[in-house]
C-alpha cells in the first residue's frame, strides 16, 4: 500500500436514494416567484 493511498480518508459508500433531499431548480425558483408576488401583493393593498 503507498503513503499516498494511506493518507486518504476512507469514505463509506452512500446507497442510492438516501444522500440529502433534492429539490429542482424549476420547482425552487418557481416557489420563490410565487412568495415574492404574493409579498408584492400584500404590500401593495
Amino acid at each position: 500500500m503507498d503513503d499516498e493511498e494511506y493518507m486518504k480518508p476512507m469514505l463509506p459508500t452512500v446507497p442510492e436514494k438516501c444522500g440529502p433531499p433534492v429539490i429542482p431548480l424549476g420547482h425552487l425558483i418557481e416557489f420563490a416567484v410565487q412568495q415574492i408576488f404574493h409579498e408584492l401583493t400584500v404590500l401593495s393593498e
